[in-house]
């Protein structure tokens, strides 16, 4: 068989290294060339042990397994021969065995299943070579049992393959062998995303690329298509972390960036004060704090309340103590009982003009939020972890962004939605003129 790798991924051919990350944005190749890499290892005369693997078993089957037998359909088509018959396949267990020396690739899941809580790493011991796809999602315990097991075999010179797409900054995966300094791509971004520096950790070697190293083997369409994301506000975060591989300061997608925290609210503007509720029940109910500063733009939210389980009384006894001045409390529209109890206890309180919060809402909403400059209380950790969470949904087919927000991580945002359409309805145009 004839190989020609990539230029960038030849290190990845000839290094001696423990662990190698092919990382990055999307289109780079990685698992292309892992899988290549695995091909030319299996029919070397020397002995090898390769292992397939993922969090989860059954996802290798349409993932690193498919793609090695690919590699060795691309051979037959280049070069006009027949090399499957030197192969043995047992598709059940995802194993390979090529006939004239006896090598072997296997596959193994770290768990059974994703909702498993430990690793089994026992069988995994006479490894020469591992591959990890989606690295990214495998726990740091389950890699230190793989670690574990790979370190009591007999081979001299061990190897883990790790693939992944940069996770959110707190991964551990940076934290030992990478460093992380702020991406400088220019405007309101800045500060936003990371880039990922290699440390040089001794045994360890890094090999980082995007789609623009690997033009020849993509559609020219789909190229055009990616670099169009970065002009749209609602896909430019799907841009720079999938496609260009940046890490965020928060989820792939996330839809409020650049937000800061403080502490106490300024004493050089003047604010409309309104409140938010989104009703709980087995979800958190919600009481949101926002102040609006219309002539600066900038909008202070805080969070009071973030709880399934409190009684109308208890949610009536600290809405008075919070907002003593009475100011608007708007609420979900869906339950007219507890609003009408509320108002009976001198509550301001008023209907969201939405009768069912939907993405359209939410989408309109959150272009109204995102004229502000946001500053979210220092105090409000369930909004400052949605805050972080809190994206733009996916079609989980192709894995390209929606335009809508995906109903997750929102149950603080909601009320924010409800309080911020009510003031820019009733209020915004009235006061900071």
């Amino acid at each position: 068989m004839i190989f020609q790798p990539l230029e960038e991924y030849e290190p990845l051919w000839f290094s001696n290294a423990f662990e190698i990350d092919l990382t990055g944005g999307r289109g780079r190749g990685g698992s292309h060339n892992a899988t290549e890499y695995f091909l030319y290892k299996i029919t070397r005369p020397e002995y090898f042990r390769g292992f397939f693997m993922r969090l989860v078993h059954s996802d290798i089957r349409n993932s690193l397994y498919q793609d090695f037998k690919d590699r060795i359909t691309e051979k037959e088509d280049n070069e006009e021969r027949n090399y499957f018959y030197l192969f043995d396949f047992n598709d059940s267990k995802m194993e390979v065995t090529y006939r004239p020396t006896g090598n072997k690739i296997f596959s193994k899941g770290f768990r059974k299943s994703s909702s498993d809580r430990t690793a089994k790493m026992k069988s995994i011991a006479g490894a020469t070579n591992v591959i990890i796809e989606e690295f990214d999602e495998v726990m740091e315990e389950d890699y230190l049992k793989l670690m574990d097991s790979l370190r009591t075999g007999k081979v001299k010179d061990l190897q883990i393959i790790r693939i992944w797409n940069p996770p959110l900054k707190s991964h551990w995966v940076y934290r030992d062998k990478y460093t992380l300094v702020p991406a400088n791509i220019g405007g309101e971004d800045d500060g936003v995303y990371f880039d990922y520096v290699p440390k040089g950790v001794d045994g360890h070697l890094c090999l980082k690329y995007d789609y623009t190293i690997n033009h020849t083997n993509l559609n020219e369409k789909t190229v055009k298509r990616w670099e169009q994301y970065r002009e749209n506000e609602h896909t430019k975060d799907h841009y720079y972390t999938d496609i260009r591989g940046l890490v965020s300061s928060g989820a792939k997608g996330q839809i409020f960036k650049n937000w800061k925290t403080y502490t106490d609210l300024p004493g050089d503007s003047y604010f409309y004060k309104v409140f938010g509720i989104d009703w709980g029940g087995n979800d958190p109910n919600t009481f949101i704090e926002l102040n609006f500063d219309k002539k600066q733009k900038r909008l202070f939210i805080k969070e009071h309340l973030y709880r399934p389980d409190i009684r109308n009384a208890e949610f009536i006894h600290l809405i008075k103590a919070i907002n003593p001045e009475n100011h608007e409390v708007v609420a979900d529209s869906a339950r007219k009982d507890k609003r009408l109890e509320f108002a009976d206890f001198g509550i301001n309180i008023v209907k969201s003009d939405k009768s069912k919060i939907n993405d359209d809402f939410r989408k309109d909403v959150v272009d109204m939020v995102k004229e502000y400059e946001i500053f979210i209380h220092e105090d409000s950790k369930n909004l400052i972890k949605e805050a972080q969470e809190f994206k733009w949904a996916i079609n989980h087919i192709t894995k390209e962004p929606l335009n809508k927000p995906e109903d997750a991580n929102n149950h603080c945002w909601d009320a924010i939605f409800y309080a911020t359409r009510y003031y820019h309805v009733n209020n915004a145009y009235r006061y900071n003129q």
